[in-house]
């Protein structure tokens, strides 16, 4: 069963956490419309393939305020 997981690196007063939201967690903010309202150049602008194997890709995401790294894979051949 594939995993989804979300980490973010936060800096505050001087100091770095880790917060992270599982796929649940995630699923409702997308029913909740979280993100509808994105303005455009805060968007994602940069898609790039790092690696393919065995039918899994490496994928980085660019906008304006993250980096993001997935890792997306065909099972039973659905994405």
């Amino acid at each position: 069963m594939p995993v989804l997981r979300l980490s973010i690196n936060k800096f505050k007063a001087g100091r770095n956490k880790v917060d992270q939201m599982g796929a649940l967690t995630l699923m409702n903010l997308t029913k909740k419309g979280i993100g509808t309202k994105t303005h455009a150049n805060e968007q994602v602008k940069d898609v790039t393939i790092l690696d393919i194997y065995n039918k899994i890709a490496t994928v980085k995401l660019v906008s304006r305020y993250l980096v993001d790294y997935l890792h997306v894979g065909k099972l039973n051949g659905e994405l």
